[in-house]
C-alpha cells in the first residue's frame, strides 16, 4: 500500500508539474516532486494506522503551493510547448472578484473548448481604472490564489493594463472566450485571434449571478434567495 502510494504520488506530482509548467515552487527552488514524494513515504511509514489513510490522500493531491500564476514570459513558453505538442490554447480574462458559481461555470466552459486554459487577471490597478474606487474587494494576490484552486485553469497571468490586448497579442491563443453579452465586434483581441485562424466564442451567462449583485446584497442587508431570470450577470465581471 505504501509503495503504491509513493508511485502514485510521484506520477501525479510529475503530471501536475507538466500541467503548470513553471510553478511558483519551481521558480523559488523549493522541493522537487521526488523529494516531496520521498518525504510523503517517510511520513506514511512513521504514522500510526489511523493517520495513514489521511497521509496517503495528501500525498496524492497536488499542493496548493504549486501555484500556476506566472509571468508573461513563462506563459508564452507554456503556449509554445503546448502548441508544439498539438494542444489547443484557450484564453479568457476577467476581474473574478468575489469568485462565485457563475465564474466557475464560465471558466469550466472555456476550458472545454481546448486543452490549455490561460486566464488573464486584471491587477488591482487595472480594476480601479475600469470600475473606480472601492474595487476590487479581493486583492489580486488572493484572486489569483483562488483561481489556482480551480483544476480547469492551467495558468494565470496578471496584467496591469486596462485591456488584455497586449497579453492576447503575446500569447496568440487559438480560442478567445468572452461572455455572450459582449458584442462580437467589441471583444478586445478578436482581430488578433482571427488573423491567425483562431476563433472567438461567446459563452452564455447565468441569470442572477454577479459580483455586483453580491455586493448589493451584502451592503443592503436584503437577502435575495430567488434571483429573477431577467437579472443577468454583470458584464463587467468578465472584464474587457
Amino acid at each position: 500500500m505504501i509503495r503504491a502510494c509513493l508511485e502514485s504520488a510521484v506520477m501525479l506530482r510529475h503530471g501536475h508539474e507538466q500541467r503548470s509548467t513553471y510553478t511558483h515552487t519551481q521558480r523559488s527552488g523549493a522541493g522537487s516532486p521526488w523529494k516531496i514524494a520521498r518525504q510523503s513515504c517517510f511520513n506514511i511509514a512513521a504514522a500510526s494506522r489511523f493517520k495513514r489513510e489521511a497521509l496517503i490522500k495528501n500525498a496524492l493531491v497536488p499542493s496548493c503551493a504549486d501555484g500556476i500564476t506566472m509571468t508573461l514570459d513563462l506563459a508564452v513558453a507554456l503556449v509554445d510547448r503546448s502548441r508544439a505538442a498539438g494542444r489547443r490554447i484557450v484564453f479568457t480574462n476577467g476581474v473574478f472578484d468575489l469568485l462565485h458559481a457563475g465564474h466557475v461555470h464560465y471558466l469550466q466552459h472555456a476550458r472545454s473548448l481546448g486543452d490549455v486554459l490561460i486566464v488573464g487577471l486584471n491587477s488591482d490597478r487595472s480594476v480601479r481604472a475600469n470600475k473606480g474606487r472601492g474595487r476590487p474587494i479581493t486583492p489580486q494576490t488572493e484572486r489569483a490564489e483562488i483561481l489556482e484552486a480551480l483544476t480547469c485553469i492551467d495558468a494565470v497571468v496578471v496584467f496591469d493594463e486596462e485591456t488584455p490586448y497586449d497579453l492576447i497579442k503575446a500569447l496568440q491563443p487559438d480560442v478567445l472566450v468572452k461572455g455572450a453579452d459582449w458584442a462580437e465586434d467589441a471583444i478586445v483581441g478578436r482581430d488578433l485571434v482571427e488573423q491567425r485562424g483562431g476563433r472567438v466564442v461567446r459563452v452564455p451567462l447565468e441569470p442572477g449571478r454577479s459580483t455586483s449583485a453580491i455586493i448589493r446584497k451584502v451592503t443592503s442587508g436584503q437577502p435575495d434567495d430567488h434571483p429573477t431570470a431577467g437579472h443577468a450577470k454583470d458584464s463587467s465581471e468578465i472584464q474587457n
